[in-house]
């Protein structure tokens, strides 16, 4: 696939039954850069695949995580933070009308100082909302840069 790896993870059934914990778990790897989608999994999930070491290991590679379940709370899994720590962390949601979707002062705490810097806007940021940002492109060059855009310009 011109370089890029992919790695899948998932909770077994029947230990779990509902479909948000049984999510794939995806790591997508190009250039050096490593994006993790953990589609709708949620804490108790996320808890039990922290059991297996060959996922901890996987997470420490992590440069950006796509918030789990739209960044719902119920996602939010505060020990994936002591094995991943990424350099941006992307929530894709609608506008907030429930204050379960307050996390990205949650997210914000966990992310690598430096953050990730915007080219379109020209700012520093640790957390990118498709509601404040519209969409957002990840671009990666074969040396392992990253490149983002937003479809907001300011």
């Amino acid at each position: 696939m011109n370089g890029i790896t992919c790695e899948v993870f998932s909770n077994p059934f029947p230990r779990f039954t509902d479909t948000n914990n049984l999510s794939l778990v995806v790591f997508i790897r190009y250039a050096g850069v490593t994006f993790l989608f953990p589609g709708d999994l949620e804490r108790e999930g996320w808890l039990a695949l922290l059991q297996r070491q060959d996922f901890r290991a996987r997470l420490g590679d992590v440069g950006v995580l796509m918030a789990s379940h739209h960044g719902r709370e119920n996602g939010f899994c505060r020990e994936v933070f002591d094995y991943c720590w990424p350099h941006a962390v992307v929530i894709s949601d609608k506008p907030i009308i429930h204050d379960t979707q307050r996390t990205v002062p949650d997210y914000r705490a966990v992310v690598r100082d430096s953050g990730v810097m915007v080219r379109t806007t020209g700012k520093r940021r640790h957390v990118l909302t498709t509601r404040r940002d519209g969409w957002i492109q990840f671009e990666v060059d074969d040396n392992g840069v990253c490149y983002i855009d937003t479809e907001c310009k300011g």
